[in-house]
């Protein structure tokens, strides 16, 4: 083998390397991007039905509650973690749940609504800020 075959194979070689590294690095993008989207989830759809459901109550003590949960979610950290999933869904459910008990307008299960959506909330943050 002459000494420029040897170069051309090595050359080939390096370029495979390299589109590799290229290819996976746009896989962990991607996947990374789609773990924040889903991250963001949690927080921007919550928060925005809750303010959502601010305009549709006119009981002061259920709209203070009401205002709270939302200031909490928005505030709440966006990174999330395996370990709190649970509490996420249970948030995401207590939101359901929430917008039923409006409609229908139950204040005493709207109220009872919001503490156990404001206590799945606090638990699924206390883990967050334990576990990082």
């Amino acid at each position: 083998m002459t000494v420029g075959a040897i170069a051309g194979i090595v050359l080939l070689i390096v370029v495979a390397v390299l589109l590799g590294i290229i290819y996976q690095t746009n896989s962990r993008t991607k996947e990374q991007e789609e773990l924040h989207r889903a991250e963001m989830h949690y927080v921007r759809d919550c928060s925005s039905r809750l303010r959502t459901l601010q305009s549709r109550v006119t009981d002061r003590a259920v709209a203070g509650k009401l205002e709270n949960a939302f200031d909490y979610l928005h505030a709440s950290p966006a990174k999330s973690d395996e370990c709190v999933m649970e509490y996420e869904l249970e948030v995401i459910r207590l939101v359901g749940e929430l917008e039923k008990n409006i409609m229908v307008w139950e204040a005493g299960k709207t109220a009872e609504t919001l503490d156990r959506l404001m206590s799945a909330a606090e638990e699924r943050n206390r883990i967050l800020r334990c576990s990082q």
